[in-house]
Parts: C-alpha cells; structure tokens; sequence
C-alpha cells in the first residue's frame, strides 16, 4: 500500500508541475508533451501561434517529453492525422498517407525523459497560412516502419503568419510639443498599432516609410508610438523643431504578433502654435492662409456669433420701447 501511495502522490506531483508552468500540452497514449520555449518565448502560451517572423527565422521549438517508454531504440515525429496508426503515416494501396515525416530521434538509454529541439520550418510554417500541425511523438523498433503505436504522445502547434490589413487615411496634422495623427481600419484581427515617422526626415520624403511595403526596422532609427487595438489617433510628443516636416505611416499588428505593411505616408509638421490659427491647425483644422474653418472647428466660431445675436436683440428692443 505505501509503494502505491508514493506513485500516486508522484503522479500528482508531476501533474501540478506541468501545471504551473503554462506549457502544457495534451496528455495522449501515456507520454507527456511540454512546449519549454518557442524562439524568444519561454514557458510559452500555447494560444499565441507561431507568426511569420518566427516561421522566416526558421526558430526552434523546445519540446520536453516524460514516460518515454524504454522498449523501443527510437522515435519518429510525424505532423498530421492519427499518426500513431500505420496506414496513415504510409499509405494503403489508393489510400493516401493523413501524415508528414518530420525527423528521428534515438531515445535508447532515455530514462524516460527526452528534451530537444524541432525547427518550426520542419511543421511548413508556409508564408500567409493560417494552420495548426498535430504534431506525433512515436516511439518505434524501425523509422517510418509499419509499427501500430499504443504508447505515444502529441502536440497541437497553432501557425497564424498571415499579416492584417494596412490601416488606411493616415492623416499627419501640425503641432509645436505634441503633433496628432490619425487613421482609420478595416477588420477585426489587430492586437495594437505602431505610428512610425523619420526624425531625419525634413520635408516629407523619408525612403524609409514605403507605402504597401513591409517595414524593416532594424538599425533604421526611426521613432514610433504605440496605440491600443481601438484607437484610431494619437499624438507624437516632442519630435520635430518648429519648420520641420517628416513623413508618418501606421502599421497594424494582429494577436499573433505579424505586422502588417506600411499604411499610406502623410506628413506632420512642426510649427510654434501661438496664434489661433495655427492652434486651430494643431488640433486637426485643415485650412489654409486664410481663415475659413472645417466644419470639425464649427465650435470656434460659435461664441462670437452667439455674442453679436445678443447684442442686436438688445438693440432691437431698445428701439421699440417707448419715449
């Protein structure tokens, strides 16, 4: 009875771990699967797929496997459907193969308890896809024999590197301290947006910010904000000298981290906003030299109106009384 009670309180043990550890995966034919870090990630949340940064990186995926069986001198990996049988890893006469070799690994001597690393381009994280790979931990007397699999273990991996839509109308107003920018966006797969602009940009022909094109941040030096998933405007803080323009664009990024490409370049604008014009300005007005005013800054007009209407009624009724 005590030998019986020590392997269920080691069982438990073993289970909370893998609990606690946000890695866990799927307890299927005895042998447990654990994601131990994906690239950069670490105790990696299995809901975040593998993104197309990761997939063109060509990252590792670490895998931890417990109770390995040490009957057998190796293991195949397979992605696919129901792997574990043998017809579907090679195929029956017209029937085709559900399953696609991965690689083999030696687990002779094992101890039940294997780590190593598979490459995400070896599950065809195929540029655009949107994709999960079950992914088969088969242990076998012969690589990609005719074994039918009792003891196995396997892994659902989800691949999302399709990018979001670009966001559209990005519109780049005027400010002195803080320029405001805004956008609109189709869709609802976005997880945040970047507004990005060139600080060595002078008169709004940055080479850097290419509508329609993915942009390649590293060592570009640009500066960039981040918005949250419902924004729509936000403002950059202390970028230009007054006089300077710089191009601006706005990409999206969806759940899976895969950025979108760059949005339409519009332009910002430093000015010193002293005057009520170029207040106006700041604040989104579009006008020009004169001082007509967009029907968005209708209000600026409102007081001084709502004064001379008052002022004539006074008028008027003073006229009227009697002498």
């Amino acid at each position: 009875m005590r030998f019986r009670f020590v392997g269920i309180a080691l069982l438990v043990a073993t289970l909370s771990w893998s609990l606690a550890g946000h890695a866990v995966a799927q307890v299927t034919g005895t042998i447990m699967v654990q994601v131990l870090a994906l690239g950069d990630r670490e105790n990696v949340v299995l809901t975040v797929p593998i993104n197309a940064k990761e997939c063109e990186g060509n990252v590792d995926i670490t895998f931890r496997l417990t109770g390995v069986p040490t009957n057998q001198p190796t293991m195949d990996i397979y992605y696919g459907q129901n792997c574990q049988n043998s017809v579907n890893r090679l195929g029956s006469g017209s029937t085709p193969t559900t399953c696609t070799f991965v690689r083999n690994i030696e687990i002779r001597g094992a101890s039940g308890l294997l780590e190593f690393d598979v490459s995400v381009q070896e599950l065809d994280c195929a540029a655009g896809s949107t994709a999960d790979r079950q992914v088969f931990f088969l242990p076998v007397s012969t690589t990609q024999g005719g074994d039918e699999v009792a003891v196995f273990g396997e892994q659902i991996m989800k691949i999302d590197t399709q990018p979001p839509n670009p966001p559209t109308e990005v519109m780049g107003g005027v400010g002195e301290a803080t320029v405001p920018v805004t956008w609109t966006f189709t869709g609802t797969d976005v997880n945040e947006f970047f507004v990005y602009w060139d600080p060595n940009d002078t008169d709004c022909t940055s080479a850097l910010l290419v509508p329609g094109q993915p942009l390649d941040s590293t060592g570009l030096g640009l500066g960039r904000v981040k918005a949250s998933a419902s924004a729509r405007r936000t403002s950059i803080s202390d970028a230009l000298e007054v006089g300077q323009q710089a191009s601006v664009a706005v990409v999206a990024v969806d759940l899976a981290g895969n950025e979108s490409v760059l949005s339409n370049v519009d332009c910002i604008e430093g000015v010193s906003t002293t005057s009520w014009l170029e207040l106006h300005r700041a604040q989104g007005g579009r006008t020009g030299d004169t001082c007509s005013v967009t029907p968005w800054n209708v209000r600026h007009a409102a007081t001084p109106l709502m004064w001379l209407s008052v002022i004539a009624l006074l008028i008027a009724r003073a006229r009227r009384r009697p002498l």
